[in-house]
């Protein structure tokens, strides 16, 4: 098994530098991470490209040229999901993982979620989520495949079952639970790994 993590980068360096960390000192180690950098502007782009020289797994593409909209205001929310399948076309794992760069993985993301997948031979496996960020609290989203109980770091798949996200032009904000959605409706097999692995702030 092989894991591939896609990070859309967007400004922020010093988020990107957390979550890279993160991913690299996975305990399973057969993992690659594909940074797709959404930044609009050159030079932060040159400081997010730096920090994917910190580990020889890390593979670096900026696509800010080809998700470009008329609307700057909304270019981030609107376009992530674009990012996300450029960084899935790139990707080579057989499996897929979609951190956010401001996610925090624990050290046992990938090898407790993957364990889970060979014991269940499911093809979508969640995970609890800590959410939250400083001086907002946090708390714990105990995830579920359905609307508004899911986000795009609490789980894995197997890259085949990957078409896209659908709606990414009309509702960025349910765009994570109707993508679940979706696939457990054409008959993809979900299991739940009963642990917190995640952080996303």
């Amino acid at each position: 098994m092989t894991l591939s993590f896609i990070v859309v980068a967007y400004n922020h360096p010093e988020s990107l530098r957390t979550c890279l960390s993160s991913l690299v000192d996975q305990t399973f180690r057969e993992i690659e991470i594909v940074v797709v950098d959404n930044s609009p502007e050159m030079e932060t782009g040159s400081r997010n490209r730096e920090l994917c020289l910190m580990d020889p797994r890390i593979r670096y593409e900026w696509v800010a040229d080809r998700t470009k909209i008329d609307h700057a205001g909304i270019r981030h929310k609107q376009c992530l999901y674009t990012a996300t399948e450029i960084g899935v076309n790139l990707a080579t794992g057989e499996w897929l993982a979609f951190p956010s760069q401001d996610d925090y993985a624990t050290p046992v993301f990938a090898q407790r979620m993957l364990a889970v997948a060979k014991e269940t031979d499911a093809d979508f496996i969640l995970c609890d989520v800590v959410l939250g960020g400083p001086g907002h609290g946090y708390f714990t989203l105990g995830t579920a495949p359905r609307n508004c109980a899911c986000d795009k770091c609490s789980f894995i798949m197997k890259r085949s079952w990957f078409t896209g996200f659908e709606g990414k032009w009309d509702n960025y904000e349910l765009e994570d639970g109707y993508f679940v959605e979706r696939l457990v409706t054409r008959g993809i097999k979900t299991a739940k790994c009963p642990q917190v692995l995640m952080c996303h702030n």
